[in-house]
This record gives structure tokens, sequence and C-alpha cells, in this order.
């Protein structure tokens, strides 16, 4: 694996100049981290710091809000003390809605040190209303049915989304159904990347791009052999098979196999 020399530099405070809600105008770090949330998830944890995400209502807007707190990733040019992972996520978001890779948008980032030392983070990113994960349309469809050409669109959605990610150079790293999204409405509907705190990118070598399809093959335990041939056709835009896509195929399979018998 081969990070770029992307600086991430520390970020004062982030907010968007259009359509932020006005009471973002008015608060302060130390408010937005004080603040009761509703919580969305239990929180991770990673040696003494951790990271959880809220859903913030003001009126009719909703918000996500992600608040951390000495939860950190080394980076080349950070190697030992490490940046907080909201930084390089609130970096990703802005790199990938530059190049057309569909995101949520930021609304506001900020980080600061405590006199006592902690390293604390809060991103917002708007709520994307309308949408669901591709893990729950799976499920959603294992228990109530789908046709075909309804299915047919919502793998071929996908999979532009991960081939204009990957022909960006940027790899996912956890690449999974719950964080890719797509909207209720809307043929064919939009599919879009959350969760990018461990995005990079990366020199494009075979088995970049290769980790994050054994990654989202493995999790789509819900998924047929027919579907993951769309996907895989979809991916690498072709009609039929080819010598690229027997090799490709084989690969995911092979890795998704080796992870597998893992303990």
């Amino acid at each position: 694996m081969f990070l770029t020399r992307n600086r991430l530099s520390p970020q004062k405070e982030y907010k968007r100049p259009n359509g932020v809600p006005s009471i973002l105008s008015s608060v302060d770090f130390q408010s937005l981290w004080q603040m009761p949330l509703e919580p969305l998830d239990a929180p991770n944890t990673r040696k003494k710091g951790w990271s959880r995400v809220f859903l913030w209502t003001i009126g009719d807007t909703r918000l996500i809000v992600k608040r951390q707190e000495n939860y950190t990733c080394k980076t080349f040019l950070h190697p030992l003390s490490g940046i907080p992972t909201l930084r390089r996520e609130f970096h990703n978001l802005q790199r990938f809605d530059k190049r057309k890779i569909p995101v949520p948008e930021p609304v506001y980032f900020s980080e600061q040190r405590t006199v006592c030392g902690k390293r604390q983070a809060i991103l917002i990113t708007e709520y994307l209303e309308g949408h669901d994960s591709l893990q729950n349309r799976f499920d959603q469809w294992t228990r109530d049915g789908a046709t075909p050409a309804e299915k047919q669109k919502v793998i071929r959605a996908v999979a532009s989304l991960v081939a204009v990610l990957h022909k960006n150079k940027f790899r996912h790293r956890h690449l999974v159904p719950k964080h890719i999204l797509l909207s209720q409405t809307g043929c064919p509907p939009q599919a879009r990347l959350i969760d990018l705190e461990a995005a990079i990118k990366f020199v494009p070598f075979q088995k970049n791009r290769l980790k994050d399809l054994v990654s989202l093959n493995r999790r789509l335990v819900n998924a047929n052999r027919t579907d993951r041939l769309r996907f895989l056709f979809a991916y690498l835009q072709i009609q039929t098979w080819t010598a690229q896509a027997k090799r490709l195929a084989r690969s995911v399979l092979r890795h998704t196999e080796r992870k597998e018998r893992r303990p």
C-alpha cells in the first residue's frame, strides 16, 4: 500500500458557505461538543480514544454529527502523533466532491486540543433524506422479493460508483454494504459513499482495488451468483466475458475464500 504525500493540515474551522442552518453561525466548538444529541450507534473505541455518530434535528433539518476524542490515525507525514480520523474524512469529502464522486456534503468541521492534551474533533454533514443502505436494500429483497430489472438498476448504480472511486485512484478501505447509500426514488437510483475516515489515495496497483472488491463481495451475503456477475460486468463496463473479467473474478473469489478461512 502506498500513501500519497497529502498534508491533511489542521483545519481551524470550516462552515459551508451557503445553506448552513442559522444555529451553526452562532455556536462555537465547545457548545457543539457538549450539546445533547441522539446517538445513532455505539461508540467506536481505540486505545484511549472514542468516536461516535449522532443525529441532530433542527426544525425540519436533520444533520449527521460525528464527535471524537483521541481517535487518531497515522499518516505519511504524521507517523507518530497521527491525526484525528475526522480530519481525514473531511478532506476526503472535499476531494471526492471535487472529482464528482457522490458523497454527503460537509457542513461543519473543526478540531481542538484541550488544556490537558486531549484531541477533539467534530464533523457535521448533511443527512441524506430518502436514502437507505445497500445492506437494507438486499435485506428487503430477501424478505419481500424484487424484480430482476429493479435489482439490475441498483447493482449498476453501485458498480458505477465503485468504478468512479477506483478510476480516481481512491480506495475506501471499508467498503461494505452499509457504507453505500441508495436513493429511494429516481430511476436509476443514485448511490453515494459514506464513512470515509479510512479512504486513501493509492498508486494504481491491482491489489488496491481488489481489496475493496473483496470486502464488498464478502459482506453481500444475500447476493446470488447472477447479482455478483452483474456487478462485475457493470464495474468493468463490459457486456460479456473477457480475459480481464475472468482474471478479476478469479482473484476476487480466491481472496474472498482466503479471508473466510481465517479464524
